[in-house]
């Protein structure tokens, strides 16, 4: 039998297993993930959709045994155990039933297809797909890319962003978004 304790806002821990789910959202985000690693940090305006396991871990199959409760010490101590660092940029895009290994970067802007599994980093506002996943084409040039994580723009507050067309290509929307920041002060 599971028993699940219930601490703060998305913390939740299982009894009968150490392992502390908690994790950071940014603004504006949404999910549908089956799992999230502790200590994962997801950015502002991420859509991240059903069945998305983020820091799925490895199992040694050299090892008598596949489980790590036999031979992970934090385990066989009983000790909460600790996940490695999963960052998510702003503004990503997560398809579904996507599967994210253990300690990887997932950039500002990147677009992950679903059904991929990711096995290292994704650089910002690239576009992913497969097992494992590979970069098929960038949304936009080096130059444009440069620019808009210069810009932060998702930092801006919700209110003025909404008075942007995030329809246009980049060199249009960053001209609105400097117009913006002038009739602001």
């Amino acid at each position: 039998m599971t028993i699940w304790k219930f601490k703060k806002k998305n913390k939740i821990q299982n009894i009968n297993n150490p392992v502390q789910l908690n994790y950071t959202i940014g603004e504006y985000s949404y999910h549908a993930a089956d799992f999230i690693a502790p200590g994962t940090i997801i950015g502002k305006y991420c859509s991240i959709g059903a069945g998305v396991k983020i820091g799925a871990d490895y199992h040694a199959i050299n090892y008598i045994s596949t489980s790590p409760k036999l031979y992970q010490e934090d385990y066989k101590n009983g000790k909460i155990i600790q996940f490695p660092h999963i960052e998510i940029g702003n503004d990503v895009w997560i398809g579904w039933n996507v599967l994210i290994l253990k300690s990887c970067k997932i950039g500002t802007g990147a677009v992950i297809g679903a059904g991929a599994v990711v096995t290292h980093d994704v650089p910002p506002y690239a576009v992913v797909v497969g097992n494992p996943a590979r970069i098929i084409r960038y949304r936009y040039s080096e130059s444009d890319i440069e620019k808009l994580l210069k810009s932060e723009w998702w930092n801006y507050p919700h209110e003025d962003l909404l008075t942007l067309d995030f329809s246009v290509e980049p060199k249009e929307f960053l001209k609105q978004l400097k117009q913006m920041q002038k009739n602001k002060f």
